[in-house]
């Protein structure tokens, strides 16, 4: 089984007003497999773009975002997508270089 590099995905709590928005239907919960390389892939097209690494767990609604860009341009829909990103991902350098083989 691969390593995570996102640790804080570990964290087994959830934020009430997430729960909430999602029991009212307001947003939408997606899993992606343990293997990173997606995630980060698309983090590394989000540094290029916007000049901000974003944390590793970031990188995952990163991902979402751009998967849903990606659906609403297949299908001609205009949409506004929100992300949050958590922090910058200075201190994950290391995770960075080992996923992207950079």
């Amino acid at each position: 089984m691969p390593s995570i590099w996102a640790e804080g995905l570990r964290y087994h709590m959830a934020a009430p007003i997430i729960s909430y928005l999602k029991s009212k239907g307001l947003v939408e919960a997606v899993a992606y497999p343990r293997d990173e390389k997606a995630v980060f892939e698309a983090a590394r097209v989000f540094i290029q773009a916007e000049g901000f690494i974003p944390a590793p767990e970031s990188s995952y609604a990163i991902r979402a975002m751009v998967d849903e860009a990606l659906k609403a341009k297949a299908s001609g829909d205009e949409r506004v997508i929100v992300a949050n990103i958590s922090g910058h991902g200075f201190l994950d350098l290391e995770a960075y270089g080992k996923v992207l083989g950079v």
